[in-house]
């Protein structure tokens, strides 16, 4: 959010297309489909070292919540949890694939989000991690997270308590990021068209840096092809360009 604010002429087609579903899969990349396998283990490790240390817990799937006041505000943690003696709070697992044949004190190093503070081991507050764990206590109304790395050896875990100051900064730039480059999406100011051999976002003409980037849009079935994806090398001569699918249902030569 911080360097899309910064650049007068950011690239924002990809990312808005990603916020509004317009994605390609990647459940199959071996780092996610390994989080995706595990989620399940960390959260029962989870919950059973919390009834060592806490009543009456439970560890709860949850859904979608939604800021009533900004309903464009909203966050799903991996889990929901409560004990009688510290009411509910969030639980954000991560299972790094980087560290899948580690423990956390030999591997903690390896990654990116993870320092250590007077020889503790924490995340860091200026990770996205840590903005996206702050970001479910303050949409969810709880004051306290847990923040679990999972491994199959050595696992580690956080507790985090909400920071509201440091909400207020990230909610302003939520704000701004909505009203500066998602909002003009929605209300049709801005179109985004996305190719459907490859499913990648086209850019708008300002984004666009080399001709690998280009696109081309079909006057018969009204869609935009990657230049590589339609077969084209160059800028058509015509002003009209129909692309082979279109030809070939016609039977007939453009």
């Amino acid at each position: 959010m911080d360097s899309l604010a910064k650049q007068r002429y950011a690239v924002t087609s990809k990312l808005a297309a990603r916020v509004l579903g317009f994605s390609k899969d990647i459940s199959g990349v071996p780092a996610i489909k390994y989080g995706i396998e595990n989620e399940g283990k960390a959260s029962q490790y989870f919950e059973l070292m919390m009834k060592t240390e806490h009543r009456d817990v439970l560890v709860e799937n949850c859904g979608l919540f939604v800021r009533p006041d900004r309903p464009f505000i909203a966050c799903s943690p991996d889990r929901l949890v409560y004990c009688k003696c510290h009411g509910h709070s969030t639980l954000e697992v991560k299972c790094p694939y980087v560290l899948r044949q580690k423990s956390i004190v030999d591997g903690w190093r390896d990654t990116d989000f993870l320092h250590s503070v007077d020889g503790k081991i924490c995340l860091k507050e200026s990770h996205k991690y840590y903005t996206q764990v702050m970001s479910q206590m303050a949409i969810s109304g709880t004051n306290h997270a847990y923040f679990l790395v999972w491994l199959p050896v050595g696992s580690f875990v956080q507790k985090l308590t909400f920071d509201g100051s440091f909400w207020i900064s990230v909610q302003q730039k939520l704000v701004q990021f909505f009203s500066s480059f998602i909002l003009s999406y929605l209300i049709g100011q801005k179109d985004l068209f996305i190719c459907p051999k490859c499913e990648q976002v086209c850019l708008q003409d300002s984004e666009i840096k080399s001709d690998f980037e280009n696109s081309i849009h079909c006057e018969c079935c009204n869609l935009w092809l990657h230049w590589v994806c339609a077969g084209v090398n160059e800028d058509p001569q015509s002003d009209t360009w129909v692309c082979k699918s279109c030809t070939d249902a016609a039977g007939t030569n453009y």
